[in-house]
């Protein structure tokens, strides 16, 4: 193994591991002490940021470039899709662009079909030849590795969150180990729980609007719940869309969000994509 291999393997390691140990401890310290507002705020966070940090800019601005915006908010997406603490756009695009490509196959990163293991977070702390040997991964974004402030954020990702949890063990230790860890830990559990594995099988609140060669479902509990990542079967069907809502009833507010404040050209229905 190489050593920057080494060294991209330990940071992961470290990052997905004291996230999770974090987000435990921090519930049994709830239950032992009754001071809940520490994991409250970190669960309030996560729901205020995520939509925006991951749904928003993540998910549909850079993963699948499905509107464009001026530059001073391209900066605000890039800077703030840190927060998503789902890797940076660079490594978020390259592994979400490849469960498109190879949804339920066993080249997929992280579907229940594949591995249940996998699709729990698991896929995320593998060594990188599994990456390359194993599942095929081998395609990278070249529209984003050309941004030099997207490759900036990329080279520095890790760096960036140890400034922020080092900011946050400044002002206390139960801000690092019950809140800045937790807010991460939040996001790998609702992430493989809800989008990896949930919207990947049937459960209560499951429909499909269109037909497919894969299990994508809509659940409309999960998209009350997460305001942004629900209409999984439409968002397979049509990937490049950002607004997600088709059928009477459904909404997204990650959609209604760009469509107010991001999307310059409203291009909206079905923008070209670069899957």
């Amino acid at each position: 193994m190489q050593k920057d291999e080494i060294i991209w393997a330990i940071k992961t390691n470290l990052f997905w591991w004291s996230s999770w140990i974090s987000l435990i401890f921090a519930i049994v310290y709830t239950v032992i002490t009754g001071e809940w507002w520490w994991l409250a705020s970190a669960y309030l966070l996560q729901k205020i940021v995520s939509p925006i940090a991951n749904g928003v800019a993540l998910h549909r601005y850079f993963a699948h470039r499905s509107f464009k915006t001026g530059p001073k908010r391209h900066k605000f997406l890039l800077w703030v899709s840190v927060l998503a603490a789902a890797g940076s756009p660079i490594s978020y695009a390259t592994q979400h662009r490849h469960h498109h490509k190879y949804t339920e196959k066993p080249e997929d990163l992280h579907s229940p079909h594949v591995s249940m293991a996998e699709a729990f977070g698991v896929w995320a702390i593998k060594p990188q030849s599994w990456y390359y040997d194993v599942k095929k991964l081998r395609d990278f974004p070249k529209d984003l590795i050309r941004l030099s402030d997207v490759a900036f954020v990329h080279r520095h990702y890790y760096t960036i969150w140890l400034i922020i949890f080092a900011i946050s063990f400044a002002i206390s230790w139960k801000m690092l180990f019950l809140v800045s860890l937790p807010f991460v830990g939040i996001y790998l559990l609702g992430s493989a729980l809800l989008v990896n594995i949930g919207s990947h099988i049937k459960l209560p609140g499951s429909y499909r609007n269109f037909d497919s060669d894969d299990h994508s479902y809509n659940n409309k509990w999960i998209q009350w719940y997460s305001w942004q990542e629900g209409l999984h079967n439409n968002h397979h069907r049509y990937p490049a869309k950002y607004d997600q809502a088709m059928k009477p009833g459904e909404f997204d507010v990650a959609g209604w969000v760009v469509r107010q404040f991001f999307d310059i050209e409203q291009r909206g229905q079905f923008a070209q994509n670069p899957l």
